[in-house]
């Protein structure tokens, strides 16, 4: 059952005020973040340029479309944490488990430490004033 355009707007504009954060986590990100000029952006920018509608109208397109409406409707607030692999070794990676985190990639720790950083001091979720 997927909620239409037309129901979203029956039911409120305020609907995401009832969602919690969302958080992308794009978990092995190789991609240089950067925009069309070469300019650095921020991965929460990264997160905005993507929730963009596409051009086009095709069934794809259009139900891509729908999905990035809902997201950035339903979820006023967001952000988005890029994190590299966690090591560079194959079969590292395939036992992750056994791995100590001596052995984890520094950029790794670091952005699991800004995702908890996220996840803990996004705050208490309200609705009407009262903390759900």
């Amino acid at each position: 059952n997927r909620v239409t355009e037309s129901e979203s707007k029956r039911m409120g504009s305020n609907l995401g005020n009832y969602f919690p954060q969302f958080i992308w986590v794009l978990r092995d990100f190789m991609l240089e973040l950067a925009d069309v000029d070469g300019n650095a952006i921020t991965a929460k920018e990264y997160l905005e340029k993507s929730l963009r509608p596409q051009k086009g109208r095709g069934k794809r397109i259009q139900e891509k479309n729908e999905t990035r409406r809902l997201l950035t409707e339903l979820f006023p607030s967001r952000d988005c944490v890029t994190m590299v692999r966690p090591v560079y070794d194959e079969r590292q990676l395939r036992n992750l488990n056994s791995v100590s985190s001596d052995k984890l990639r520094v950029e790794f720790k670091q952005s699991l430490a800004t995702l908890k950083s996220k996840i803990w001091n996004s705050g208490v979720k309200m609705i009407d004033g009262n903390p759900v």
